[in-house]
């Protein structure tokens, strides 16, 4: 939603946003809508954007049908649980604000300031040194990346109805999955015969499945380009199976100014290049102007095709692969975070 906001005003910001929230809650009940404002990774945009994030608390007539009329009896849907949350005020039935996101500094960060944040404020020129936040009273799914298992009623009616497996992959936080998959990656293509030494870093949304595919790239997708994330990968690149990887490419995305918590382009092209045994560093990033490398949400893509020769799309890879990856996997640092259960059940099962 488009608006004129103070960034460092946040219940104003609340104000404003709660009954154009409310009119489209009005009109969809099948929807939870969440106001986040996030002054510090979002603050080139919450001074004319108002964020509102909504999650499905029922299927719906669209993918119930979807469901029926496109899985065959005995097929699995996958049910993507974070269960991420995070302090918001209530403003209503299925209506919240959340002051903050995940990223750059925690909850009590935006609520209680403190000499990093009134530093912020000063470099951003503002009159605050502090947030003035609407008080907490419940503690939510979080905005973006949170699941609201209100939806799990739906899909477990539909499974049993139609002979479906439902099965939850429950990870603490959501880049928690990507050592996983990145490993996942690594085995489908030694088992295609192909190289498994290039590895793609990808962030927030700059991610290209399709391009990974074509140019034989392992992928490793990050939230975004934070102290937390970089320790993310850090913690990969070290503990990851030998061999390491050749080539290393950090692709960043810029959120147009110089966050809490964000990293110089710098860093990351360094930690690329201490891990990589033949080439590492930045993809697609105009160092010099990042974070406000705005040409970079549209560079991305073409930089990612540049990358060695293209291959051929693989056939699908399988639910009996998943699930022999899987196994092998066990116990292994990128597989322990990420549990994957039999909905209903509790139990960890294979996938046929």
């Amino acid at each position: 939603m488009r608006a004129r906001l103070d960034p460092d005003d946040p219940r104003a910001a609340m104000h404003t946003g709660r009954p154009l929230g409310r009119l489209m809650l009005d009109r969809d009940p099948d929807l939870d809508l969440c106001h986040m404002h996030d002054p510090n990774q979002d603050r080139a945009m919450v001074c004319r954007f108002m964020y509102f994030r909504v999650k499905r608390l029922r299927l719906g007539a669209v993918l119930t049908r979807f469901l029926r009329e496109r899985l065959a009896p005995g097929g699995t849907v996958f049910i993507l649980d974070c269960p991420l949350r995070w302090p918001a005020t209530v403003l209503g039935e299925r209506h919240r604000f959340q002051f903050g996101a995940l990223g750059g500094i925690p909850p009590q960060g935006y609520t209680e300031g403190g000499e990093r944040v009134a530093r912020f404020l000063a470099e951003q020129g503002a009159a605050a040194r502090t947030w003035d936040a609407p008080e907490a009273d419940a503690e939510c799914p979080e905005a973006e990346w949170g699941y609201d298992d209100t939806l799990t009623a739906d899909l477990r009616a539909v499974a049993a109805e139609r002979g479906l497996r439902l099965r939850r992959i429950t990870v603490p936080e959501p880049e928690q999955l990507s050592p996983l998959v990145a490993e996942l990656y690594r085995w489908w293509y030694r088992r295609l015969g192909l190289p498994d030494d290039r590895l793609i870093v990808e962030t927030y949304n700059q991610w290209e499945p399709y391009w990974a595919l074509r140019t034989g790239s392992v992928p490793f997708w990050l939230h975004f380009p934070t102290e937390p994330s970089r320790d993310r990968l850090a913690d990969y690149l070290r503990e990851a199976p030998a061999p390491p990887y050749r080539d290393i490419h950090v692709n960043l995305f810029s959120n147009g100014l110089r966050s809490m918590g964000q990293l110089p382009a710098e860093e990351w092209g360094a930690l690329a290049r201490r891990h990589a045994s033949r080439t590492g560093g930045l993809l697609g990033v105009d160092a010099r102007a990042y974070p406000t490398d705005l040409g970079g949400l549209l560079r991305y893509r073409s930089a990612f095709a540049s990358l060695g020769a293209r291959q051929d799309l693989p056939a699908p890879l399988t639910l009996a692969e998943l699930a022999e990856f899987l196994a092998e996997a066990r116990g292994s640092a990128a597989h322990r975070p990420v549990r994957i259960a039999d909905e209903g059940t509790g139990a960890d099962a294979p996938a046929p």
